[in-house]
């Protein structure tokens, strides 16, 4: 089967091509291995930037992780990155600019991470395939 513009993470974060389809879905079924930061303000505002696992890319730009803010009062904003570093960047950004627009919020829950967490909890896939180990 041809995995071409799919990816998995090492452990510090780096993209790698896809070589098995199975070991691919389960990652993507693991949000705690996928997840770059998720940061949720007082005024609903939440930013959550995420590794996709295929390249969203157009043109030959290579774009692996998505931030994605969801206003509290509506509207949606959307950035993708190519790398880790440059999706913390990012997300990192997007919170201090949020802070700054809106110095009255407070920032209820910020979830950020250098690199993958890997083990963290077990996913739907690994439920499904062995049910009685929970």
């Amino acid at each position: 089967m041809d995995l071409e513009g799919h990816y998995l993470l090492d452990d510090d974060g780096n993209a790698v091509p896809a070589t098995d389809l199975i070991e691919w879905a389960k990652i993507l079924d693991n949000i705690n291995e996928r997840r770059v930061g998720e940061t949720t303000f007082s005024d609903k505002t939440k930013i959550s930037t995420v590794f996709l696992g295929l390249d969203h890319g157009i043109h030959g730009h290579v774009r692996l992780f998505e931030t994605m803010i969801h206003f509290g009062e509506g509207g949606d904003e959307t950035e993708r990155w190519r790398t880790w570093k440059e999706a913390l960047e990012g997300h990192l950004g997007f919170v201090k600019e949020h802070v700054l627009v809106h110095p009255e919020v407070r920032i209820i829950k910020n979830d950020i991470r250098e690199k993958p967490l890997r083990g963290e909890r077990r996913s739907v896939w690994e439920r499904l395939r062995f049910p009685d180990s929970f």
